[in-house]
């Protein structure tokens, strides 16, 4: 597809027999390439999603003109804003009209192949877990042309989202999600990021309610155009982390119903996911990680220092204690 051709051919959009569940995806598009965009909407419905909701942002009229177009064709909804939503506010926009049992969400610049995408889709459907995370960094993944800056300013964001929100993963900022939609119903309505910080707080509500995060490798190539600004984005990254935490605190521990458990032993898993959100941390280098620290010492802690934790040897009554 292109910018003056948008057929699509519908046949091979059909959904597979492998395949229960309807596929909705968001693309967030601001100041795109017309080309590249439409070409992934191509891809995706060829692919047998049977929704692509586009979320444009303050299109120019050209944009728009071939927004409309696009939007014509079977399994394409427009989201169109004047102003600048952000990514989290297109993102909240397109999942809210999205009409699938599978939701998520991959960015317009083509970075993360169509063919990843389905993984992450089919570790839902397939009931391994309620929320699939793409990941850059776990297991065969990786960050085709990503600049060292980017790398080094990517690990250290993870190292403290993990520290604040507890979510075990590799990659917080991955633009490609997945999730079952009743997982958006339990954490759509406390979502109030609207910048790159979205998936972070996704995530961190989506553990926090109880629901299982599963990690999918990603082979990612950087298109070279990123719209993350190092100045101004990454501070607001990290004050964003601050107001998620906030929101973390006010947001009680919750199982709810529908919430997937890890698979019994045995249990067919997606070829390519990662297992649990768990085993993809604990693989990842743990040196890095000021959440893991081991104590040694020839001074073992005696019984006085075990109560100032809540500890007490086997076979004696913990006293009493007064929480203030």
């Amino acid at each position: 597809m292109t910018a003056d051709s948008h057929t699509t051919d519908r046949s091979a959009a059909e959904s597979p027999a492998d395949r229960t569940a309807d596929r909705s995806v968001v693309l967030p598009v601001y100041d795109e390439r017309p080309d590249v965009w439409t070409g992934l909407v191509e891809r995706l419905l060829a692919a047998g999603w049977d929704e692509v909701v586009v979320c444009l942002d303050a299109p120019d009229d050209d944009a728009r003109r071939v927004a409309e177009r696009v939007a014509r064709h079977d399994g394409v909804a427009l989201a169109c804003s004047d102003d600048r939503r952000g990514k989290g506010g297109a993102l909240r926009a397109g999942l809210g009209v999205a009409t699938g049992d599978v939701l998520g969400f991959v960015d317009a610049d083509g970075a993360v192949p169509v063919e990843a995408l389905d993984r992450l889709y089919r570790t839902v459907e397939w009931g391994t877990a309620a929320v699939a995370a793409g990941s850059r960094d776990a297991g065969d993944a990786g960050r085709e042309g990503q600049s060292l800056l980017r790398r080094t300013l990517g690990r250290g964001y993870r190292l403290l989202a993990r520290g604040v929100t507890g979510v075990p993963v590799t990659d917080f900022q991955c633009g490609a999600k997945a999730f079952r939609r009743e997982v958006w119903a339990a954490v759509g309505d406390d979502l109030a990021e609207t910048g790159f910080a979205f998936d972070t707080e996704l995530l961190a509500l989506a553990h926090r309610r109880g629901f299982d995060i599963r990690e999918v490798p990603i082979a990612w190539a950087d298109p070279g155009d990123s719209d993350v600004d190092v100045g101004s984005d990454v501070p607001d990254l990290l004050r964003s982390l601050l107001r998620i935490r906030g929101t973390l605190r006010e947001t009680p521990r919750a199982v709810p119903d529908g919430g997937a458990d890890a698979p019994a032993a045995g249990d067919e898993r997606e070829p390519g996911a990662t297992g649990d959100a768990d085993e993809a941390a604990r693989d990842d280098d743990r040196g890095d990680d000021p959440m893991h620290v081991a104590l040694v010492t020839s001074h073992p802690p005696n019984r006085g220092h075990l109560a100032e934790y809540g500890e007490e040897p086997r076979g004696r009554t913990p006293r009493a204690t007064t929480r203030r």
